[in-house]
């Protein structure tokens, strides 16, 4: 299933952040390497405030109980 949602919170130094979806039951963990298309030079990264699209797994990463499996900005 493909989701939308809004990133809330991105850490390019960490290569995490957070995605917020009215789809899941609270914020999903998103790592860089979920990222599709990379960006130039081959770096995957968002910025807060993003719109994207995704698609997640129930999983405990870090405090959340779902975390992205593939992602990429709309």
């Amino acid at each position: 299933m493909t989701a939308r949602g809004t990133v809330s919170r991105w850490s390019a130094e960490e290569g995490w952040g957070v995605i917020e979806s009215p789809e899941f039951d609270g914020p999903v963990w998103a790592h860089f390497s979920s990222v599709t298309p990379a960006g130039p030079g081959g770096f995957r990264s968002l910025r807060v405030g993003d719109a994207v699209e995704f698609e997640a797994e129930r999983a405990d990463q870090d405090g959340y109980r779902w975390r992205v499996v593939t992602l990429r900005s709309t």
